[in-house]
């Protein structure tokens, strides 16, 4: 009993004379105990994000091919507007300008926002070289309609060429990014920038020697 109460004393004495030691020891532990909890919630909390991401970019992905379908729709329409209005016709007075612009549903663009939102960085470059791509060759298409009266028409048929390239292109990057939409390595989806226009004119059954040329100089920006 002597010897239990010496040892007892002497366990005591350690601890007193050791106390501040192990106090912090303790409450490192209890640091790392909290910390430790707060990264399991913190990863909790991620898995979950990137579910929910997971879940918007597949819903998002699953009316993509619908939206890309309508833009090409669009594009084609524009090189077959240009090509019947412009390419070959002459403008003798400002009602033969007074034409009617293809237009574009303006509730797709939210749809490729939410793609560009949660897609991949590669995927999302293309979305936003696409949408940059509808505002320039939606500008230039206005513009052109506005300068038929005062613009010779060598310049106007110039001009009109480039909008038919600018509604090319869109069909284009339309193209690059059906691969993503629907997770498919289609031989189609590897064509050159090129050959995607090319195939664009033929669509919009173009055929023009000029045309071509002005293709091979066409770059993939």
């Amino acid at each position: 009993m002597e010897q239990a109460q010496y040892l007892m004393c002497d366990f005591v004495r350690v601890l007193y004379n050791w106390q501040t030691l192990v106090g912090s020891v303790l409450a490192l532990f209890g640091a790392w105990l909290t910390v430790r909890g707060i990264n399991s919630q913190l990863n909790q909390a991620q898995t979950f994000e990137d579910q929910r991401n997971k879940r918007e970019e597949r819903a998002a992905k699953a009316v993509l091919p619908l939206a890309l379908s309508e833009l090409m729709e669009y594009s084609n329409c524009c090189m077959k507007f240009l090509k019947n209005n412009f390419l070959y016709r002459d403008f003798k007075s400002k009602q033969e300008a007074d034409l009617f612009q293809p237009s574009v549903s303006g509730s797709i663009l939210s749809i490729f926002q939410n793609c560009a939102k949660y897609s991949d960085q590669i995927t999302a470059d293309q979305i936003h070289q696409l949408l940059l791509r509808l505002q320039i060759q939606n500008s230039r298409l206005k513009g052109l309609i506005l300068q038929t009266k005062e613009a010779s028409q060598p310049q106007i048929t110039y001009d009109a060429k480039v909008a038919i390239l600018d509604a090319a292109e869109l069909h284009a990057r339309c193209i690059d990014i059906f691969a993503y939409a629907r997770d498919s390595d289609n031989p189609q989806y590897q064509m050159t920038f090129q050959e995607k226009l090319n195939n664009a004119l033929f669509f919009a059954d173009i055929h023009d020697d000029e045309l071509n040329e002005m293709i091979k100089n066409r770059k993939d920006i």
